[in-house]
């Protein structure tokens, strides 16, 4: 009988359907498998096959993607710099009116405010008004003694002559009161 097989013949059978089952669960062997059998079966349908396929249909959608994508970018990028320089104007702007509040309200000339950006740049101080603060604070002081007046020249009628005729020692005490906040001042 020749429609039987020996025990041999189906020891090689299961060893070559466990081979193959191993082949097609290895992407990479089943692959290399389907090229091979490709050679000698011209018609059949494998993943080379497929992959291909897919590739010519979906060219034309994956051309609109990336011109969308490229597109997008170039917005993004445009956006981006629009930000930046709007960003850069308000700074600008910002500094700009700093130093007419100084020119107006504290009554900087140009000199100084030209003094107050050379101070910023050297102690990196970013807000105008702060360095305007520093550089006045860093002006020598005029010392005023206004306690000398009163005390060289009392006038006749002024409440410190008046102080000074009906109570000598009250206003002694009040001049040095004058010259001692005068000098904490200094």
């Amino acid at each position: 009988m020749e429609d039987e097989i020996d025990l041999n013949e189906l020891a090689q059978l299961r060893k070559l359907q466990a081979l193959m089952t191993d082949i097609n669960a290895d992407p990479t062997a089943r692959r290399h498998l389907e090229r091979a059998i490709k050679v000698k079966v011209p018609d059949i349908q494998t993943l080379d096959d497929q992959e291909a396929l897919a590739q010519e249909l979906a060219k034309p959608h994956l051309e609109k993607v990336e011109a969308m994508t490229n597109k997008l970018e170039k917005l993004l990028e445009s956006e981006e710099n629009r930000r930046v320089e709007a960003t850069k104007r308000d700074q600008e702007l910002t500094i700009t009116q700093a130093f007419n509040r100084l020119r107006q309200t504290r009554g900087f000339t140009d000199e100084g405010v030209d003094a107050v950006k050379k101070l910023m740049i050297e102690r990196n101080i970013a807000d105008p008004e702060a360095a305007a603060a520093l550089f006045n604070e860093m002006q020598p002081k005029e010392i005023v003694n206004t306690w000398q007046s009163a005390y060289a020249d009392p006038t006749k009628g002024s409440d410190k002559h008046d102080l000074l005729l009906r109570d000598e020692d009250r206003w002694a005490d009040e001049m040095t009161g004058n010259i001692l906040r005068e000098m904490r001042a200094a």
